[in-house]
């Protein structure tokens, strides 16, 4: 062995014998633990006028936040909850599913899209029917009636998919199975 391994070796060996005496002396001698800490009472200082609920507003001022766009520049703090006359909720669409009935609406102030129930209120009313074309509102004005697609309104023409003309389709490669062919007849 060389005389630099061996000079390796021998520190090692006198590391590990100075890390061994320092374990078994950590592990037999004992030290004191410390003191048990003593706990004080704790007096609350509250004054009469200072009274935590009423530091907080209601749960209702932050309707605001859920109600307008936080993105809009234009936006106001102020939110007015009555609709213009003649606004009138705007039919998304109707979900079915066996007895339960989901209508999808834009609300005309907030500009929201919400799934309603029968029973809901919306729009000065209540939810009062929703069937697969229609849903029927009862306010205070009679019954307002909104339709998935607007009568007044032509349906849009399904356009059908067009071949282009003048092109002939490209051939398709047919593939014929190789038989293999009798070695040594008879």
């Amino acid at each position: 062995m060389s005389r630099s391994l061996l000079a390796l070796n021998l520190v090692l060996a006198a590391a590990t014998a100075l890390f061994f005496v320092q374990l078994v002396r950590g592990l037999l001698v004992s030290r004191p633990l410390p003191a048990p800490l003593i706990p004080r009472p704790v007096q609350a200082v509250v004054s009469p006028t200072d009274d935590p609920a009423r530091a907080r507003p209601p749960l209702t001022s932050y309707s605001v936040v859920a109600t307008r766009n936080l993105f809009n520049p234009n936006r106001s703090e102020m939110v007015s909850q009555t609709t213009s006359p003649g606004a009138k909720p705007i039919l998304y669409g109707v979900v079915i599913n066996g007895d339960g009935r989901l209508a999808y609406l834009e609300d005309p102030v907030t500009k929201r899209v919400v799934g309603y129930r029968v029973g809901d209120a919306l729009a000065g009313g209540q939810l009062e029917r929703i069937e697969t074309d229609r849903v029927i509102i009862k306010g205070s004005a009679g019954p307002l009636e909104l339709m998935l697609l607007d009568p007044s309104k032509p349906k849009p023409a399904v356009s059908s998919p067009r071949a282009p003309q003048n092109v002939s389709p490209a051939p398709v490669p047919t593939i014929r199975p190789s038989v293999p062919e009798e070695v040594g007849g008879t």
